[in-house]
């Protein structure tokens, strides 16, 4: 489970996102996200995938690019909602960041 605390550097004081090891597969850190309370926050005008075929593909992504593939996940909590940015596939949480409303 992640730690949930205040990130060196977020530009928010007092702003509460998890905390995940390096390295932290995707899938895992979507578990630990649900389990803290977060929903997945699918956007109207995200890319569509196939999930046969595309280890990226989860109804909260955005989009991806580059190689290494590098992807953007939206999650909401109440009125918060953060972004979890990936890279590689399987995708790997190389970051978390306060959207809207982190408090």
């Amino acid at each position: 489970m992640p730690q949930v605390k205040t990130p060196a550097g977020s530009g928010q004081p007092g702003t509460n996102l998890p905390v995940f090891p390096d390295k932290t597969r995707y899938a895992d850190a979507r578990r630990s996200l649900m389990a803290l309370g977060y929903g997945p926050a699918p956007l109207p005008d995200a890319q569509k995938c196939d999930q046969g075929t595309d280890g990226t593909c989860f109804p909260e992504r955005e989009a991806c690019s580059g190689t290494p593939a590098q992807c953007n996940y939206f999650w909401r909590r109440g009125e918060m909602l953060i972004r979890v940015e990936t890279l590689d596939n399987p995708p790997t949480v190389a970051k978390v960041e306060c959207q809207v409303n982190c408090q």
